[in-house]
């Protein structure tokens, strides 16, 4: 009698294995992650008219105009320590031009940072990226923010 009880309970209690509890929603999203920086975290004698190009595992943007508005506070250049002497940047995605300068694509996953004016020589400059940075899956849904706030130091050449 006993194991016409025990066998039927086993195989019933195999299958709620797995069934007694809700993951979190978010476990499904991906993560954001930043995949290549230019210039690169030390580099030496860029240009003091550079675009800097952050790529990153999916898009940044919360709309399909690449507007900054989602993503103007959660990125910064700052003249050399980070958190001190803010500049002033424009933030868009990468656009690909044709010969007559017409935009033909536009990579919203590329973040294009450009300084204002031109920036100073032989300085030391800090790219900031907050850990609140979030991206936008191919689904539209979020993606899980960076995590970490990264900073990337870059001097200028004379």
């Amino acid at each position: 009698m006993t194991k016409k009880i025990f066998l039927p309970l086993v195989v019933f209690l195999l299958g709620l294995w797995g069934c007694g509890s809700v993951e979190p929603s978010n476990q499904s999203q991906p993560e954001l992650r930043l995949l290549h920086l230019f210039p690169r975290d030390g580099e030496k004698n860029v240009s003091r008219t550079i675009e800097a190009l952050a790529v990153f595992s999916h898009s940044i943007f919360s709309d399909g105009n690449c507007s900054a508005s989602s993503v103007q506070d959660k990125v910064a250049l700052y003249r050399q320590e980070c958190g001190q002497n803010k500049l002033n940047i424009s933030l868009d995605c990468y656009r690909q031009r044709d010969a007559q300068g017409n935009e033909t694509t536009s990579d919203p996953s590329i973040l294009v940072i450009t300084p204002e004016s031109a920036l100073e020589p032989e300085t030391s400059y800090c790219l900031f990226f907050s850990k609140e940075l979030t991206g936008k899956t191919p689904a539209g849904g979020a993606t899980k923010p960076l995590g970490a706030d990264i900073s990337a130091y870059f001097s200028t050449a004379p």
